[in-house]
């Protein structure tokens, strides 16, 4: 009598062991991201005086996407060494006013310098990107990239090479 009791609280006990790892299983396959799908148009470059300023539009292949604290990352390099002020800027595409990421003066000697940063708005649509130096000396290249968000895994790398053009 006592061994029967024994083996039912022992079979119960597995059954409620197998339904508990069911379960997670179950709710780890809806957590599971989908992949995010990004096109990032090419940079139109225009000088405003002695202001380079380089625009350009990232935009989601899902039309029903939406990103809150979308990251993004600037690097700052070139062949040579330069010290440029630097703002950068983006707009949702439902806004009017462009918001500010980044106002600094970056000096660039041997090392890549990197900015990282996530936009807070919830992003519907498409995000334009206004990049402007105001260079001391040198040749800036940035290179601007879509880091991965807690909404979706990208499937590839999402970089775009800002070489601005050499106007006198």
């Amino acid at each position: 009598m006592f061994q029967n009791l024994l083996i039912l609280l022992f079979v119960v006990t597995i059954i409620f062991i197998l339904l508990c790892f069911y379960k997670s299983l179950k709710l780890k396959k809806l957590k599971k991201k989908i992949p995010c799908g990004f096109s990032i148009s090419t940079p139109k470059f225009h000088k405003n005086k002695d202001v380079r300023i380089a625009t350009f539009e990232i935009g989601s292949i899902d039309k029903n996407a939406f990103f809150i604290n979308f990251p993004i990352l600037f690097k700052f390099y070139a062949d040579t060494r330069f010290k440029t002020k630097v703002k950068i800027k983006y707009k949702a595409a439902k806004k009017d006013n462009l918001e500010e990421i980044i106002n600094k003066t970056i000096v660039f000697e041997t090392k890549t310098i990197e900015c990282k940063h996530r936009i807070d708005d919830i992003i519907i649509g498409n995000i334009y990107i206004e990049i402007s130096l105001k260079p001391e000396y040198g040749y800036p290249i940035v290179e601007f990239e879509i880091l991965e968000n807690d909404y979706c895994y990208l499937d590839k790398e999402y970089k775009k090479i800002i070489k601005f053009p050499k106007i006198n």
